[in-house]
């Protein structure tokens, strides 16, 4: 963030059904401009003009988390958690024009 001039806006939508059962959604846009640093092509080399690197990257996911045993668990809480991720990042630097996706699978432990 220190080297760049960066806007950003995010925005996040959580549900809790009964039980404990959650779901949650959520967005990120950014915008950076960098001031130093200039944009390079997919040989490494710079960029006719020197131009400086600009990046705009959307981000989103959604995450599931369900309890496990909760009438065994006690003051306890197990959950089960399962989420999603999509980056979507556009720049004029090659090495930093990309689009991603994840998959993640964890539990967590709440007292």
């Amino acid at each position: 963030p220190f080297a760049s001039d960066a806007q950003a806006a995010q925005a996040a939508l959580k549900r809790v059904f009964p039980g404990d059962a959650r779901i949650e959604t959520w967005g990120t846009w950014m915008r950076k401009d960098y001031r130093g640093t200039v944009a390079l092509g997919a040989d490494g080399s710079v960029l006719p003009g020197a131009l400086l690197r600009e990046d705009r990257v959307w981000r989103a996911g959604t995450s599931w988390t369900q309890p496990i045993l909760p009438a065994r668990t006690g003051p306890v809480g197990l959950f089960l958690v399962v989420d999603y991720g999509y980056t979507r990042h556009r720049s004029n630097d090659a090495f930093y024009d990309y689009s991603s996706h994840s998959l993640g699978l964890g539990l967590t432990v709440s007292y």
